[in-house]
């Protein structure tokens, strides 16, 4: 398939709103550069309503699937499950602490 049959290939492909939009408002903003002689936004403007015109980049969806396309097929899967006690158990508060030596000297209790 040559550069130009992928070309016409995308122009075909459905339009929609966004689209629409990307080609008008990219198109308006070529036209205003171009009277005005603000070449860089003329660049711009032509960037933007060629998204729309050959349906590339967020004018084409940003590569998301519509709801139609490529639905993930149905597929079950065979899991084993472990059962794991959650149970919260008390804690023993008779427990002391005799106390620490500092370096220093100190003593530290509990």
């Amino acid at each position: 398939m040559s550069l130009i049959d992928s070309a016409v290939e995308r122009v075909r492909q459905p339009w929609t709103i966004q689209r629409l939009l990307y080609v008008a408002l990219g198109g308006w903003t070529a036209s205003q550069a171009y009277t005005d002689g603000q070449w860089s936004w003329l660049v711009f403007g032509l960037y933007f309503a060629s998204m729309g015109v050959f349906s590339f980049g967020c004018a084409a969806g940003c590569g998301v699937p519509s709801r139609s396309d490529h639905r993930m097929p149905d597929t079950e899967y065979d899991h084993e499950f472990q059962v794991v006690d959650t149970t919260i158990h008390s804690v023993d508060a008779s427990v002391t602490h005799s106390g620490s030596v500092l370096s220093d000297g100190r003593s530290v209790h509990y």
